[in-house]
């Protein structure tokens, strides 16, 4: 007798990519427990409409601002808090949520406990408790994360009794390949600018490029990557890229052997309007103070939102781990997602959006499109496990990827700062 498949879909709300990694995190769980298909989206990439079609939903949302949801979570929401949306809508829906938070501030959790009262509201039926992660526990959110998920997974399965749990659910499995990349070597693939040298050569030793070559190669990049360095929704700047500003003051504000770092920034703004308003601010430079306040180039509680580029020094550095030179040109195609994980809600498109550029050297690849000094997560660091050649190593990647491992992971990454880079080089055979 066949085994009955079970669909199960997993929605996000994440500001920095915390819970887009939780919610992953259970996406590949969820797979290989048996259920298919898996969908993992964020709020607002998930047609809201089709939930009172869905069954089984897991919610991770984190809490932003002053007790406020997320920006991909915000078209939903509020299509979730119309007064028209009948009482009994969503009676066919079990669901179980899990919030990321932190104590210290006055709305802990505020998202996840409404997000949890309102679908209740509608008529679906919790299975599992409000999962309440915070920041300042002894083991951050994560030890909070993996207390719920030994809760969450034996309640999900006992509503779907004829389910059968793989015996080596827990066993780590490597996972698809999302990309291919074709490596063409530096030897072949050096461009020069005008004064004869490489364009990433230049950048490596430090130099600028000429201003009108960075323009162009900016809009080929926004012609090639547009989801990448898409303005935000009620963005200000003007013209098509985003504004390069100069950094003028970068001072740490909590002391240096505190493991959080927060930062004080300051930009040079200067030239941020269009031609006509900044054309109007000079000529009115002494006008009164009314006309200059109309004439800034933002107000009070606007955000910014920044398009960082990783140091040089460390895009070397893990440029050297990989055997890769800065000039060597890489060919990059996205694999399409047999496994339903990720695929968006439309069944007429077979590809998310490209978040890498199609073609681009190695040293732009690392400065500009990967987080190449974030703090490595668990998945990878399991994934790292799979591939290390040496045993101790091995062992010592599934001890930091495991849940029963969750206070090393702790001190050895977040209380460390420790980046990939750093990461590869104490585990080279990996």
């Amino acid at each position: 007798m066949a085994q009955q498949q079970q669909r199960l879909v997993v929605l996000y709300g994440s500001q920095t990519g915390t819970a887009q990694d939780l919610a992953e995190e259970l996406g590949r769980k969820g797979k290989r427990r048996g259920f298919s298909p898996v969908e993992v989206q964020a709020w607002d990439s998930y047609d809201v409409t089709r939930l009172p079609e869905e069954i089984l939903v897991l919610a991770v949302v984190s809490t932003t601002g002053d007790g406020e949801e997320p920006d991909n979570m915000r078209k939903s929401w509020r299509f979730l808090l119309r007064k028209a949306l009948p009482a009994g809508s969503l009676s066919g829906l079990r669901f179980a949520t899990f919030g990321l938070g932190d104590t210290s501030y006055p709305k802990f959790n505020a998202v996840a406990r409404r997000l949890h009262t309102r679908l209740k509201q509608l008529g679906a039926t919790p299975f599992a408790e409000c999962g309440l992660g915070d920041d300042q526990s002894a083991r951050g959110v994560l030890g909070d994360f993996d207390e719920w998920c030994q809760v969450m997974w034996p309640a999900l399965h006992a509503l779907c009794p004829a389910m059968v749990i793989p015996h080596d659910v827990d066993r780590p499995a490597l996972e698809p390949v999302v990309y291919t990349c074709h490596v063409e070597e530096a030897s072949t693939s050096i461009a020069t600018n005008g004064n004869g040298t490489s364009g990433v050569a230049a950048a490596v030793e430090g130099q600028v490029p000429p201003p009108a070559e960075a323009a162009d190669e900016e809009e080929d990049l926004l012609e090639d990557l547009p989801g990448f360095y898409q303005k935000p929704h009620g963005a200000r700047n003007p013209g098509s890229r985003p504004f390069l500003a100069q950094l003028t003051v970068n001072k740490r504000l909590t002391p240096e052997d505190w493991f959080q770092e927060t930062r004080h920034l300051e930009w040079d703004l200067r030239g941020f309007l269009d031609d006509k308003r900044s054309s109007s601010s000079s000529s009115s430079s002494y006008g009164n103070g009314k006309e200059q306040q109309q004439q800034q180039a933002y107000k009070a509680g606007d955000v910014a939102y920044l398009y960082p580029e990783n140091p040089p020094e460390a895009v070397t550095a893990f440029l050297a781990l990989l055997n890769l030179q800065p000039t060597d040109k890489l060919h990059i195609d996205r694999l399409p997602d047999h496994s339903s994980s990720s695929i968006p809600s439309s069944p007429s498109t077979t590809l998310p959006p490209r978040d890498l550029p199609s073609t681009c050297a190695a040293f732009t690849l690392f400065l500009r499109y990967l987080d190449i000094n974030a703090v490595p997560k668990r998945a990878l660091l399991e994934q790292l496990a799979l591939l290390a050649t040496n045993e101790e190593e091995q062992e010592k990647l599934f001890e930091l990827s495991s849940p029963d491992g969750a206070d090393l992971y702790h001190e050895y990454c977040y209380r460390e700062k420790r980046s990939l880079v750093e990461v590869l080089q104490d585990f080279p055979s990996a």
